[in-house]
């Protein structure tokens, strides 16, 4: 978005370099800028007899990076004389070059329910489950069907809509980090059984660099708006995905928030707003030691005592913990019993009150599903302790990702301002400038533009300025 003139050199180049390496194309189109719009898609089909129809309306407009997170349908934007009139808009623009086959024609629209195009994808969409559970048609049969030749199943005036439609794309990125790209393994993976999951995952799979960081969608239906978004607020929460970091909380506050509940999001709406990360609190570190003695079997607490009393000192993160065992209960600040473990869930309890945990212990970690929110604790009770503040204070700029280096911005005994990008890394189709947050001096540069680099990765080396 370029608000000036003074911006617009910048954002061209930057546009230019996203576009030629993710595209092997570098030219651009400029477009009118719409702010606080809604992004509205049509679902259009047509067959080669000439049949050609739209199903509706999603509604696309929680997006980060210009990237869709979660898509509804119907839109709350969009009474039944506007879904005519953009469905009749872009019937029209299939028809002008002769489409066959499922497309979406995605438009902005603004306050005054007044639209503009911006393309058409000549394809099913990611979210074409929501229009699926909208009209209860099967569009990847209808996309066979057509291609075979067939007429398309239905008319304009026989297509109905029954009930409220939601889908979020889970993502392995971290929206605590401006929504950085992860991969790495997927120690526990169990979705809900509530909703429609689609996925190509299992505990133990590898969520690799290369790819978009979409690893699932989930969608579900209602009678009401109302009704299928707790719903799938409540199925996010269900959701296991313990490993590497996803925005599965995120979605899930996303569906909670007072804006989106009363349908006025718009496509600035998550540049608005920041949604806490949730942190442990005492009671997760302490179920977190509980799960650890008892699925470790430390010696610890193997060893013959006379004293119904056993302790131990763990330590997870940075996190300092004295566990005592006394008559089948584990203190760490909260008092809690392990009841039973049921291959990857723990049924404990805590505060007089039973409850299921999933969790897992894998390469060195407790990861665990609590409240909705998941963690991972790095057990470093048997490693000799790691200098705090290491990251910001060895003079050391190393790569957070997987990525490929997009272009350096520094080289050796140049002054950096704080903010100013070092390096610029590209991953999954976006650009990530690495800034610091105080004036360094560059000590030595240790990548060049192309390279390849991996989590760890030396990029810089510097000092104070």
């Amino acid at each position: 978005l370029v608000r000036s003139a003074a911006e617009l050199a910048a954002a061209m180049a930057q546009a230019r370099s996203e576009a030629e390496h993710a595209f092997g194309d570098s030219r651009l189109i400029l477009e009118r800028a719409l702010e606080g719009a809604r992004h509205v898609e049509i679902q259009v089909f047509a067959d080669a007899r000439g049949n050609c129809i739209h199903l509706g309306e999603r509604d696309c407009s929680v997006q980060r990076r210009h990237q869709k997170l979660v898509e509804e349908s119907p839109s709350p934007a969009v009474d039944e004389g506007l879904r005519a009139r953009m469905g009749e808009a872009a019937v029209a623009a299939a028809r002008a070059v002769g489409y066959v086959g499922a497309g979406t024609v995605e438009f902005l629209l603004d306050g005054d329910s007044r639209f503009w195009f911006m393309e058409m994808n000549t394809r099913l969409q990611v979210e074409h489950p929501v229009t699926e559970a909208l009209t209860g048609y099967d569009l990847v049969e209808w996309q066979l069907r057509v291609a075979d030749g067939e007429a398309l199943p239905v008319t304009q005036q026989e297509v109905r809509y029954c009930g409220h439609a939601i889908e979020v794309r889970l993502c392995a990125e971290d929206p605590a980090r401006d929504f950085l790209p992860q991969s790495g393994r997927v120690a526990l993976w169990r979705p809900a059984d509530t909703v429609r999951a689609e996925h190509a995952l299992e505990s133990g799979g590898e969520v690799s660099p290369y790819y978009d960081p979409m690893i699932a969608k989930l969608v579900a239906h209602g009678r009401t708006r109302d009704e299928a978004r707790e719903k799938l607020a409540a199925a996010l929460d269900a959701t296991v995905a313990l490993g590497l970091p996803t925005n599965k909380s995120f979605l899930a506050a996303v569906l909670r928030d007072e804006t989106f509940a009363r349908g006025a999001a718009t496509t600035d709406f998550l540049a608005q707003r920041r949604f806490a990360r949730p942190e442990p609190q005492a009671a997760d570190y302490a179920i977190a030691a509980a799960l650890l003695a008892t699925n470790a079997g430390y010696g610890e607490w193997q060893s013959w005592s006379n004293s119904p009393a056993r302790g131990m000192h763990l330590c997870l993160d940075e996190r300092e913990i004295a566990l005592q065992f006394e008559r089948g209960a584990y203190r760490a600040g909260v008092e809690l019993r392990v009841l039973a473990i049921e291959g990857h869930e723990a049924r404990i309890e805590l505060a007089g009150a039973e409850e299921r945990v999933p969790f897992i212990v894998a390469e060195g970690a407790v990861h665990l599903a609590r409240g909705g929110a998941s963690f991972s604790f790095r057990d470093h009770s048997h490693q000799p302790g790691v200098r705090r503040g290491a990251a910001l204070g060895d003079g050391r700029l190393v790569s957070p990702m997987n990525g490929r280096v997009a272009a350096v911005h520094a080289q050796a005994g140049e002054t950096i301002a704080t903010g100013q990008a070092l390096i610029v890394l590209e991953a999954m189709k976006m650009e990530h400038g690495l800034a610091l947050p105080a004036p360094v001096r560059v000590k030595s540069v240790h990548v060049a533009a192309g390279a390849q680099v991996s989590p760890g990765h030396l990029l810089i080396e510097f000092e104070p300025a």
